[in-house]
């Protein structure tokens, strides 16, 4: 993960470097992002961001909506950042599950409408990643074990901070414009993964949530079941206990 820079906003501005095709606003204004930043940041981006606007806050005294316009200067900041390094990249990320070159259409379309949803759904992607190469040989492979290991964390762990919902949301629009037999097994353990969250929570009492190790664990206890799938052959199948490290 690259470290926090340091250029804020604020120097950008009075250095005279700012694009002015970004949108800045007073207190009072509403902020949006415009297509021109959203179509040039990454998944990678949006993770950063959400270390940023998490930093020192207490997210949880904050509104939905003062968190989207934190969101949106920070990822305003981080692409006028990006234009004055000339750090432009059309390299694909390696955090996501899945990794595309960049947020397809639908995905774009909600990261406008809720961008620090993004920020989440993209940090969440970064330590699904990071779990499943911890517990599996080849952590970072599709189609097997690992892979069925990723996405159901993933969407246990962005339905433990966002909702079931809005984790179906994202993660099927991540999935948008893609038909094979691979987003077939990718979707099938999106679902696993959010049913798990869900049956873990309703053991809770009151507003406690189950924890990211006790998600995992729970995860991993049912690849080994074969409560998942992965792709042999060119069929989906169950998975098993292989490839743990």
């Amino acid at each position: 993960m690259r470290k926090i820079l340091s250029i804020s906003l604020v120097f950008v501005l009075l250095s005279g470097l700012i694009d002015l095709n970004v949108s800045t606003a007073t207190e009072n204004d509403t902020l949006v992002l415009s297509d021109q930043v959203v179509n040039n940041l990454t998944e990678v981006d949006y993770a950063y961001a959400y270390e940023r606007v998490t930093s020192g806050n207490d997210i949880k005294s904050l509104s939905e909506e003062e968190l989207d316009r934190q969101t949106i200067i920070v990822l305003n900041e981080i692409y006028q950042e990006k234009i004055n390094s000339k750090s432009f990249s059309t390299k694909s990320s390696s955090n996501l599950p899945i990794s595309w070159d960049s947020l397809n259409s639908k995905e774009k379309e909600m990261a406008k409408k809720h961008p620090f949803q993004a920020t989440i759904m993209y940090n969440c992607s970064a330590a699904a990643k990071s779990m499943s190469i911890k517990h599996f040989k080849y952590g970072d492979a599709d189609d097997n074990n690992a892979n069925a290991y990723r996405h159901a964390f993933w969407n246990a762990i962005l339905s433990r901070e966002m909702g079931t919902d809005n984790a179906k949301k994202w993660t099927d629009a991540h999935e948008y414009g893609h038909k094979s037999l691979g987003t077939e097994m990718d979707l099938k353990n999106n679902a696993t993964g959010r049913s798990i969250y869900t049956a873990l929570a309703e053991k809770k009492w009151l507003w406690f949530k189950p924890g990211y190790l006790e998600i995992s664990d729970d995860i991993l206890t049912k690849v080994k079941q074969g409560k998942l799938v992965r792709i042999v052959n060119k069929k989906i199948v169950k998975t098993d206990g292989s490839g743990r490290k």
